[in-house]
């Protein structure tokens, strides 16, 4: 069917307004000022944010998350951090984990290149789970993002305070570099695997004993005999390596020699038979802990290019260091 004259009309019609715009658009000079204001004037970042862009963001490649938002941050017990404290706990984190490990005593400036997570999460309070037992993680986060909690109480004068700070921090990481460096599982739960729970309910009563947060997370005898170093390794395989881990970077090498000796002490009984059980069962459990500790060495050289060893006393003196100078600031 032609188009008719009258349709005709109608279309150059529709299409003069059209075409005057695009010809007085190609005789304008166009403008030398941009439509865009510059970047300076449309991002209004507080010196905080100044400062978490130029010491964390642009050198480590890492997204720092502190202001509320309630789609981002997860957790049971989830509020936002005080603005005033979230210097301090990156300040800590940034000395005593990112720059340990680039210096020569552990790796080098690039060893942590691709190997951090993308975003860190900050938490006013801490995060507790249906059962009132306190994580050092986010469950329902992944590897690639490392929750901070407790960010209000911090204080980076206090041990207990910064040992939580940092087992938490060692932990995530070494969940990070379990994912992205596979370690046997199958031959690491051939271990200890009869000793992994379900859930955090069998553990919450005895750590409700625990007063401070060297005794909660620390090193633990209740663990020990049961082939683990802390009680959050008792969780499953992939805790029992993360806090191997974290626990030996934050325990001198003669606490985790008083743990072994701990553990090879079987518990005393008038009953022979009782007596004979408890004999068998410390034994199995100093074995459990012989075996993963040897296993985790040999994980760590090989797979992470470390001596966990010479790790372990870097980053021990390390604290130290930064405590004492925390305290003298005061």
């Amino acid at each position: 069917m032609r188009p008719n004259k009258q349709t005709n009309k109608q279309l150059i019609t529709l299409l003069l307004p059209l075409i005057m715009i695009i010809a007085g658009c190609q005789n304008a000079k166009l403008s030398d000022t941009s439509v865009l204001a510059p970047a300076a004037e449309t991002t209004n970042e507080s010196e905080l944010d100044q400062w978490i862009t130029q010491s964390i963001t642009q050198p480590y490649q890492i997204e720092v998350l502190y202001r509320w938002d309630e789609k981002e941050l997860l957790g049971t017990y989830v509020y936002p951090p005080q603005e005033e404290k979230v210097k301090s706990v990156l300040e800590t984190v940034k000395y005593l984990f990112l720059e340990s490990f680039e210096l020569p005593a552990i790796g080098d400036l690039h060893y942590l290149k691709g190997k951090l997570p993308i975003r860190i999460k900050m938490y006013g309070g801490p995060n507790l789970d249906p059962n009132g037992v306190e994580l050092l993680y986010n469950p329902l986060g992944t590897p690639v993002e490392m929750c901070i909690y407790n960010v209000n109480s911090f204080d980076p004068s206090d041990p207990e305070k910064v040992f939580l700070l940092m087992r938490s921090v060692f932990h995530q990481f070494a969940k990070r570099m379990l994912e992205l460096y596979p370690y046997d599982r199958d031959k690491f739960y051939r271990i200890s695997g009869h000793r992994y729970l379900s859930s955090t309910e069998p553990i919450a009563i005895p750590l409700s004993y625990q007063q401070s947060y060297k005794e909660r997370f620390g090193l633990d005898t209740y663990a020990g005999r049961r082939g683990c170093y802390t009680m959050y390794a008792l969780l499953s395989p992939e805790d029992d390596m993360a806090e191997m881990i974290s626990a030996t970077l934050l325990s001198t090498p003669q606490e985790i020699e008083y743990l072994f000796e701990e553990t090879s002490i079987p518990d005393g009984d008038p009953n022979p038979e009782v007596a004979e059980r408890y004999a068998r069962e410390a034994a199995l459990a100093h074995n459990e802990l012989l075996e993963k500790q040897a296993f985790l060495s040999q994980y760590i050289k090989v797979h992470w290019g470390l001596d966990l060893t010479k790790a372990e006393v870097t980053i021990l003196r390390r604290v130290a260091q930064f405590i004492q100078s925390k305290e003298e600031e005061e």
